[in-house]
């Protein structure tokens, strides 16, 4: 064994542990506050938590939570209810991870979450147009959302966040069903002045009408994909022109 940084004692029983736990070992929720925090890391990386070990090394303090490779069941996501303080949730499938949660565990989640500002939930069968409702109704702090793939989306999800997410400044809503009428309502949302980052690639009901209206009014756009969208060649023409004496740089994509 090497001499230089050798491993601490804690750190070789966190892994010990957690290469040995099981959801029946008792007295998990004993320990104190440190050790959950290092068992749930490391627990979370590897895929091998499940709602009795999350449940029972969560202490409610938390600000970060990954479990994009963890098992989500119902139960999951019923436990990290207690994450009042939770700033950064990511549930992006993970290459282990497994959805089985439904819509309503995630609209029972969201009012418990009022202090989340960044929010991952890439290519999730169970994130509908009720659920964003939930997301913008509850967590009005929300600054980044990846809701990319979630393809049962629509227009009533933009316009949900247009009304009731000021402080938007990157979101991710590809692959979805949303139109030019849902950009045009974005446009003109509480966030136009503060989002710098969007993504819609691949959503067949985006034309050249609903960039121009993102350009036009959308003050700070940095970021801007749309590629696969049925989007022509007079966006170039529009993008030209709303960058005539501005100093903005604007990435974007005509497929």
């Amino acid at each position: 064994m090497s001499l230089i940084n050798p491993p601490t004692l804690l750190s070789l029983s966190t892994e010990i542990v957690s290469k040995n736990i099981s959801s029946r070992v008792q007295g998990l929720d004993a320990l104190p506050g440190n050790l959950k925090k290092k068992l749930l890391s490391v627990m979370s990386r590897r895929g091998t938590l499940d709602a009795t070990s999350l449940s029972n090394l969560l202490t409610g303090f938390e600000t970060f939570l990954d479990l994009s490779e963890s098992f989500l069941s119902n139960e999951c996501l019923a436990a990290a209810r207690t994450c009042r303080y939770l700033q950064n949730l990511n549930l992006n499938p993970g290459k282990n991870q497994v959805h089985s949660f439904n819509s309503q565990a995630l609209l029972d989640l969201f009012p418990s979450l009022t202090r989340l500002s960044t929010l991952y939930m890439q290519r999730c069968p169970a994130v509908s147009d009720e659920v964003i409702e939930s997301v913008a109704r509850n967590c009005a702090h929300l600054t980044q959302l990846d809701v990319g793939g979630c393809a049962a989306l629509t227009d009533k999800s933009l316009n949900c966040i247009a009304e009731r997410l000021p402080r938007l400044t990157s979101l991710n809503i590809s692959h979805s069903q949303i139109t030019d009428l849902g950009l045009a309502s974005l446009s003109q949302g509480r966030s136009r002045h503060s989002l710098n980052e969007l993504l819609v690639n691949n959503c067949k009901g985006i034309t050249e009408k609903g960039v121009a209206s993102i350009i036009g009014s959308c003050s700070k756009i940095k970021y801007f994909l749309f590629q696969g969208c049925p989007v022509s060649e007079v966006v170039q023409q529009c993008l030209a022109l709303s960058l005539q004496g501005n100093m903005r740089q604007i990435s974007y994509t005509i497929h």
